[in-house]
Formats: structure tokens, sequence, C-alpha cells
């Protein structure tokens, strides 16, 4: 799936929709869309993590701290910190993951 396929399903889906874009050796990119309204609920970084936002805003989560994000936004994700990420709009966001 390429990113325009990945983003048109999320908007007749009332659940993310995730594909793996990219793997090699240590890195791993992830595509991520939603449409407003739908959240990736609470969960943790498997590894180290930097969301990219390419669309739309978002609110990333966290137990004590809340973010509006919008492109061109970015933001590291904390290790082994629980997470949540609801659309605020309709969003796509990359998540680059490295051990």
């Amino acid at each position: 799936m390429n990113l325009f396929d990945i983003e048109k399903a999320s908007l007749e889906s009332n659940k993310p929709i995730v594909e793996n874009i990219y793997t090699n050796e240590g890195t791993k990119l992830i595509a991520i869309a939603m449409k407003k309204g739908v959240e990736l609920p609470d969960h943790k970084a498997p590894s180290r993590a930097k969301l990219m936002l390419i669309k739309g805003e978002i609110d990333f989560n966290t137990l004590t701290k809340s973010y509006r994000l919008a492109v061109p936004d970015s933001l590291e994700i904390p290790l082994d910190e629980m997470h949540s990420v609801r659309a605020f709009e309709d969003a796509l966001f990359l998540l680059i993951l490295s051990k």
C-alpha cells in the first residue's frame, strides 16, 4: 500500500490504518492514517521512536501531558511511556522506529 492508499482507506474505517512501509536492520518506517475522531488506544513504544506528521492534526497524550501536533510537527516518543493518539482532524503520520 502507498501513502495515498493508506490515507484513502482510513476515511472508510473507524480504526487506525497501520502499514509497514520500510524495514531494514534496526530501523522500521510505519505509516498510520486515521480519520477525525479515531483513536489509537494506550500503548507503549517497543523501541526508540519519532513521530512525523504529514497531514492533519493529532492529539498525542501521555498519562501527564497532551500535545496538539500539526504539520510539520514531529515528536520523539519516550521509550516505555504509555501514550495514545487521537485524530483531531483526518491525519496521516509516519513513525520511525529504531533499536
